[in-house]
């Protein structure tokens, strides 16, 4: 009664409802339904797959061939009324899960949070009044669990859909959204190619372990692999991936070892990341990488390259959206060696608000003006770019806003603010700040 059905559970109910199941159809579709591969399903999980058509579970599932599946899925027809029974034995679990009580019901606090579970963004208290309301037909004032299942089975596969609203600069999850999008559109989940091509971009963009020396990383020792910082290629990339998938629990340690047996070939390759490339190096390039997968990947090359999952993060999405957004410890150093601004008592770094004299300052103290042999920014014109700056960063904002599919409600809420409020005087915050860099880096003659 922990609130999750990992796959024993999940074999055990499978195998009392069907006995003649196999053990590779039971797993196939506990892979179906577990969507973050985390090896167990919640609340969430169980409900999307019930509601989820599955007309052809290999595709969901990593690994099955559509040769294997076809011959798990011959008597079509028996399958379909099992699902329905297995599904049926899911819900129970998920209603058992929301009865809190253990009164055999659901009021409306326990309806409320159960559907919370699903997406606290979605679920507002006028949506869930109205479910309750429909799912409540005697009127009693209390979901029973035939009532639930009846309501459940009849709910559209959109309601319980997950909306992630979350920055993928900062959250694991929405980052894997953003980097499985093709043509603006979730494609599930990635494919090993697809990952460490968008990884060889984040490297030509910058991500090296050089970071670590530049800016301060939120790294514990015993997050770091032993010896030196060190770059990676995109093919280690690959082999750090495979590590993931035959040990969740890998250490650091490991996963130096790993790219210490296979560095010489995959650099070889430097910079190569086609399917051929990949074939050629013992790699399968059509390979899964679930949210799961992805977790401990973050973690691994984080220990090899001695650079924290913010920075990381960061240059993965500049990587997938040409978009960068600098980090905190990132922001609060440009802040502090470029800007040459220093705390303040009751103020944090980063909350502080640069103006025009601020970038004065820093075109002199980095030699950025124009002089006679030196191509720069013309004296005169600080103060006119810095204006510029200002007048582009709503803009800029909402374009980064909508690349990264930020929910509508909070893109509408932004512009009406800068409706109100009018381009900045100043500038501030992680967002703004890098627009400025940005623009900045832009604005400096090509010779330099």
């Amino acid at each position: 009664r922990d609130g999750h059905v990992d796959r024993d559970e999940f074999c055990t109910l499978m195998a009392t409802l069907n006995p003649s199941w196999t053990a590779a159809k039971t797993d196939l579709f506990f892979r179906c339904a577990d969507k973050d591969s985390s090896g167990e399903l919640d609340l969430n999980e169980v409900l999307y797959w019930i509601l989820e058509s599955h007309t052809t579970p290999a595709a969901a599932a990593p690994g099955i061939s559509t040769k294997q599946a076809e011959e798990e899925d011959r008597d079509e027809a028996a399958d379909d009324d099992y699902q329905a029974h297995a599904k049926r034995a899911l819900v129970m679990q998920a209603f058992q899960a929301a009865d809190t009580n253990r009164d055999g019901c659901l009021d409306k606090e326990e309806f409320a949070s159960a559907l919370c579970k699903l997406d606290p963004v979605q679920w507002g208290a006028g949506k869930i009044a109205k479910c309750f309301k429909l799912a409540d037909v005697d009127q009693s004032g209390r979901v029973n669990y035939e009532e639930f299942a009846k309501w459940l089975f009849k709910a559209k596969p959109t309601v319980l859909k997950r909306q992630r609203v979350g920055d993928p600069f900062q959250d694991e999850e929405a980052l894997y959204t953003l980097l499985s999008m093709v043509d603006c559109r979730a494609c599930g989940r990635l494919q090993l190619r697809v990952l460490l091509e968008i990884f060889q971009l984040a490297n030509q963009a910058g991500l090296s372990a050089r970071l670590a020396r530049l800016v301060p990383q939120q790294l514990q020792d015993d997050e770091k692999a032993l010896g030196l910082a060190e770059d990676i290629s995109p093919l280690e990339v690959g082999y750090l991936c495979v590590l993931a998938h035959e040990n969740r629990n890998a250490t650091a340690a490991e996963a130096k070892g790993r790219i210490d047996e296979v560095k010489f070939f995959c650099r070889e390759r430097e910079g190569q990341t086609s399917a051929e490339d990949l074939l050629a190096v013992g790699l399968d390039p059509e390979m899964s990488v679930g949210q799961g997968i992805f977790r401990v990947l973050l973690r691994l090359i984080s220990a090899v390259m001695w650079v924290d999952k913010a920075h990381l993060m960061a240059f993965m999405v500049l990587g997938k959206t040409g978009f960068f957004e600098m980090p905190e410890a990132m922001t609060c150093a440009a802040i502090e060696k470029l800007l040459r601004k220093t705390p303040k008592v009751g103020q944090k770094l980063i909350d502080q608000r640069i103006t025009s004299n601020d970038f004065n300052g820093m075109c002199h103290a980095l030699n950025l003006l124009q002089k006679p042999g030196n191509p720069g920014i013309e004296p005169g014109r600080i103060p006119i770019l810095f204006q510029d700056i200002c007048k582009k960063v709503p803009r800029a904002i909402a374009e980064r806003r909508q690349r990264l599919k930020t929910s509508p409600q909070e893109e509408k809420r932004t512009r009406a603010g800068q409706k109100e409020r009018g381009p900045p005087s100043d500038l501030g915050g992680r967002s703004e700040l890098s627009i400025f860099m940005e623009a900045v880096f832009a604005a400096l003659p090509a010779q330099r």
